[in-house]
């Protein structure tokens, strides 16, 4: 009866470790990712440009999973520049916003709005970038779905 008792005790310890490490491995291979967006104002003037960041949540310092690395390394690639160039390019007053949906296996950022070119011109502003992959479903882009004004 001991016996019994042991080797059950015994596998029941065994299924929860087990069963603790899959979790683990799962959550390491699926860190939940989220794009948020980010709205810089300078208080001084009526320059307002939002655009899209990547947030990443782990459970563990590692890098990511190879394919999640290259999508993350993609975008970053993509919106580094593109927020150096439009700052260094148009002044006040400016008003963009970025929008982002996820369409046909495909995830598809955009800003609009009008924008001031530095010889005081002001024009329409519209700039798409669209990606072959999807990183997040289109649920988790609800903050870049509406307008913020």
């Amino acid at each position: 009866m001991k016996k019994k008792v042991l080797a059950i005790l015994l596998g029941v310890v065994a299924a929860l470790g087990i069963a603790a490490a899959g979790g683990y491995i799962y959550l390491v291979n699926n860190p939940e990712i989220c794009f948020l967006r980010v709205k810089p104002v300078n208080p001084d003037t009526d320059f307002y440009f939002s655009y899209p960041t990547i947030v990443i949540f782990s459970v563990h310092d590692g890098p990511l999973p190879a394919p999640k690395e290259e999508k993350v390394a993609e975008f970053m690639q993509w919106m580094d520049p593109f927020i150096s160039n439009f700052q260094k390019t148009y002044t006040a007053p400016t008003k963009v916003v970025v929008y982002a949906e996820v369409k046909d296996g495909k995830t598809r950022f955009w800003h609009e709005g009008t924008v001031t070119k530095k010889d005081g011109e002001t024009v329409p502003y519209f700039e798409e970038k669209i990606f072959d992959w999807v990183l997040v479903p289109d649920e988790a882009l609800s903050e870049l779905k509406t307008s913020p004004f």
